[in-house]
């Protein structure tokens, strides 16, 4: 029997009915990409001290990005100086003591930064003379340590050059100096022992004992001149330009055949000299060459004046009393005091920069057969041997001013 039309249509609405159509099922939509996002910049050092000599300093500046955001900082200091590239900056300080700031900024998120700090100082730093051993002769090099008798070194080693009487420029940038590969000159270097250049430059037979002048433009220095290297046979003291111009001898004595001539100068101002005469005493002149005035005037020697900061005082070495040692006068050659009455011999002294030390050069005991560097204060208590080294001389001393 076939079934209705009716029948066919009421069984597929029953159908329908019993089991309702559902839409399908769709994924949630992706959550939309996360954004760059700069977490943190940092430099290391982010403080330091340096010297006013110095090199470049380099830091290292880590950045901290998450979903691909960019790692560019953009650096700068405070001063306008140095070569900072965001890949490796790279910092050269000032000369002059202070502190300054470097900053790398995200360039994505100038909000994320940092800083380091630097410290520029003029350390503390005493140069002196030490004989070392080679090849069987004897060689002078400039070293230099702190003040404590730290940090120990060599600054014009690897030469076949006898170094000798260094001197700080004011500024402590720069050190003079006595060198002699054929004939001995003057000569000027950083304080790391770089760029040397010979300023007289065999002008004389002879140049040595250099003396930087206050103000730092002039430096004065002894001298031996004579007919075979074209010059007058005459020795004494001599004022330059601190660049080697301008040479004009303040004081010459004869000297032919050989002569102790004036030596080992200093300033007591930009216009005065002190130095060791030929006659064994401590005189002043003007750089003029006039108003020279015998300022010890003793049968025994005085050498190797050395004039305090403040320009008051003149510490020289002597043999007045039984033995060679380190006196102080006022500048004018009245109240002479020995300062190293309870020690082996002493020379050659320098004075520390604000004037309360003075260094100088001793044999430890009576029987040494070596001299060290020592510190004392100015009225000769706390004598210290920073040096104790048998193995070697040390010669003369300068403090950086």
């Amino acid at each position: 029997m076939k079934r209705s039309a009716l029948a066919v249509a009421l069984a597929f609405v029953a159908l329908s009915c019993s089991e309702p159509f559902a839409p399908p099922i769709l994924p949630p939509p992706p959550p939309p990409p996360a954004e760059p996002e700069v977490v943190s910049v940092s430099m290391l050092p982010a403080d330091t001290t340096v010297d006013i000599v110095h090199g470049m300093i380099e830091f290292r500046v880590e950045v901290v990005v998450k979903n691909g955001a960019s790692k560019e900082v953009s650096c700068s200091s405070d001063d306008g100086n140095g070569n900072l590239s965001a890949a490796s900056p790279q910092y050269d300080p000032p000369t002059t003591p202070g502190t300054y700031t470097v900053a790398c900024v995200s360039v994505a998120d100038p909000t994320k930064s940092a800083t380091a700090t630097v410290t520029v100082v003029k350390m503390d730093f005493i140069a002196f003379v030490r004989v070392l051993p080679l090849n069987n002769n004897d060689q002078t090099d400039i070293f230099l340590m702190r003040s404590d008798g730290s940090d120990v070194r060599n600054i014009t080693g690897g030469t076949q050059v006898d170094e000798t009487y260094p001197d700080w420029s004011p500024n402590g940038l720069r050190i003079t100096y006595s060198g002699n590969p054929f004939k001995t000159n003057v000569y000027v270097m950083d304080a790391e022992g770089n760029d040397k250049t010979n300023l007289t430059n065999d002008r004389f037979q002879g140049s040595s004992d250099p003396a930087w002048s206050p103000d730092g433009t002039k430096i004065a220095f002894g001298f031996v001149d004579n007919a075979i290297s074209g010059g007058d046979d005459t020795g004494g003291i001599a004022v330059m330009n601190s660049d080697g111009t301008g040479i004009v001898k303040v004081k010459s004595v004869p000297c032919v055949g050989g002569c102790s001539p004036p030596h080992a100068p200093d300033w007591l101002s930009d216009d005065t000299i002190v130095f060791a005469d030929g006659d064994g005493d401590i005189h002043a002149i003007n750089l003029d060459g006039t108003g020279e005035v015998n300022l010890t005037n003793h049968p025994n020697v005085s050498v190797i004046p050395a004039v305090s900061p403040d320009r008051s005082r003149i510490a020289f070495t002597s043999s007045r009393d039984v033995r060679a040692g380190v006196y102080v006068m006022n500048a004018d050659g009245s109240n002479v005091v020995w300062l190293t009455e309870n020690l082996a011999h002493a020379f050659s002294s320098s004075w520390s920069p604000d004037g309360s030390m003075i260094s100088f050069t001793a044999f430890p005991s009576s029987n040494s057969t070596h001299t060290d560097v020592f510190v004392m204060n100015n009225d000769g208590s706390g004598q210290t041997n920073l040096t104790r080294t048998p193995n070697f001389q040390e010669l003369s001393t300068a403090w950086r001013q």
